[in-house]
């Protein structure tokens, strides 16, 4: 007898921009029950072998006919349009009716019997790509706390933390699988790539700090400081940044004397890794830590009380603290800070106004001028939402987030005016959200979603 698949939670979703990238194939178990000497067990659709093929064909202007291969006996299937469930099948064919003219589809088949998911098939796409500027959705991996990145040439790099397998890496792009970047690797990584094409990540582990690098299509990861507090909260940091020459520089909080920790940096030179201990006690996230094109380094921190947002800069003095939000909680962990060309220092969070037993807050953000730094609020919130993310056009911001109730919101500024471009769609995001902007302009937003534990890319024309 088959049984019911596992509820696929979602809404309705847009047309996806590019092919969804499977996730790599996990352990599965083998037990024996029910007269079965070898069943596997995986445990979810995404660590399920992709052994189905499936081919999409176009009937007229509004049908689909899909055609699929078996994935064994007594099973049934689950049929997905644009990442959503759209019915069930025990035959191996099935035809998408009333589907809009001038859109573009993509299928997947996902089989599945009495002991859950066993078979996926690959992704088969009608249709073009719209002109449009709606927001295009795909699930892109298995996995939470994502963070991306793009190079010189525009792809897109992810990283993010999957189930029982530590930090994953990712370049989004058809065909391309997740690849095991480390998996001892715990909580939120910072991805960047330098200026030759060369990606990094910064991760915590059990063993402290540690910095990975992907040279011909091979990752080595090294240890940086044993030192390294991995915090309580799964999105407490490190932040990675690297500079024009290359450089490696990596944001964390490290043990201090007292038995507390303070905010360590650690800079990538020829004989290994020069450290400086900052004496700022406070949170970063992986998008805090950023360096300007005369060398400057910059930090923007949340201390551990979640009281101030602080946006700092390495002076000949030392450490000096620019500017503040105020009773500024931003998700536990610290605010991102935005260094573009053509675009001046800035950063994002949320500021309560005054403590008192009103909780509704204020999305500030604040920019250096050459008048000093000036805040604009953007939207006032209930709640603090969680992580903001922040990026750059032509010399104009963007910023995107997670609402306290997992909606992401967006919203870019135009000639001094700012405009929401939310996507209506997205109500299930958890805390970890990262935004960069494409060599074309568009946006590119890649959260994971609370109910699922997938990692999603929101894609947006600019």
């Amino acid at each position: 007898m088959v049984s019911r698949p596992p509820r696929v939670s979602g809404t309705r979703y847009g047309v996806f921009g590019r092919s969804g990238a499977a996730a790599s194939v996990a352990a599965a178990l083998v037990l024996a029950a029910c007269g079965n000497s070898d069943v596997r067990i995986y445990p979810g659709p995404e660590a399920t072998p992709q052994s189905i093929e499936l081919a999409a064909t176009a009937v007229g202007q509004d049908q689909a006919v899909l055609n699929w291969t078996s994935a064994g006996p007594g099973l049934a299937y689950q049929v997905q349009r644009n990442g959503v469930s759209i019915a069930t099948a025990t035959d191996l064919q099935f035809v998408d009716r009333g589907l809009a003219a001038g859109q573009r589809f993509c299928w997947r088949v996902l089989a599945y019997g009495g002991f859950g998911w066993q078979a996926r098939s690959n992704e088969a796409c009608l249709g073009t790509e719209p002109d449009t500027t709606a927001w295009r959705y795909e699930r892109i991996a298995a996995g939470r706390w994502p963070t991306i990145a793009v190079d010189p040439s525009g792809n897109l790099h992810a990283c993010f933390v999957a189930p029982g397998s530590g930090v994953r890496y990712l370049q989004v792009a058809p065909g391309r699988e997740p690849e095991a970047v480390d998996a001892d690797g715990a909580g939120q990584c910072s991805v960047a790539v330098d200026p030759t094409g060369v990606v990094r990540i910064a991760y915590l582990s059990r063993f402290g700090l540690r910095h990975a690098v992907r040279e011909s299509g091979r990752w080595t990861a090294s240890t940086v400081d044993v030192e390294a507090r991995v915090g309580v909260l799964r999105t407490d940091g490190p932040a990675l940044a690297i500079d024009a020459a290359g450089q490696s520089r990596i944001a964390y909080r490290r043990l201090a004397a007292d038995g507390g920790s303070a905010i360590a940096l650690a800079t990538r030179v020829e004989a290994g890794w020069r450290f400086e201990l900052t004496g700022i006690r406070a949170l970063v996230g992986p998008r805090s830590l950023a360096v300007d094109g005369d060398g400057t380094v910059w930090l923007a921190t949340v201390d551990e009380l979640g009281q101030a947002a602080v946006a700092w800069a390495r002076r000949i003095e030392g450490w000096r603290a620019e500017t503040s939000i105020v009773l500024a909680p931003n998700g536990g962990s610290g605010p991102p800070l935005l260094l573009a060309a053509a675009a001046a220092p800035a950063f994002a969070a949320f500021q309560r106004n005054a403590p008192t037993v009103d909780a509704r807050t204020v999305l500030r953000f604040a920019e250096r001028a050459a008048a000093g730094w000036r805040t604009t609020d953007l939207e006032a919130f209930t709640a603090p939402g969680e992580r903001v993310a922040l990026s750059a056009w032509t010399g104009e911001p963007r910023l995107a987030l997670v609402e306290a109730g997992g909606r992401v919101r967006a919203w870019t500024r135009v000639e001094g005016a700012w405009t929401d471009l939310s996507p209506g769609d997205v109500t299930d995001a958890s805390g970890a959200l990262d935004l960069v902007t494409g060599t074309d302009g568009q946006w590119h937003v890649v959260y994971d979603r609370a109910l699922e534990g997938g990692v999603w890319l929101a894609s947006r024309a600019p």
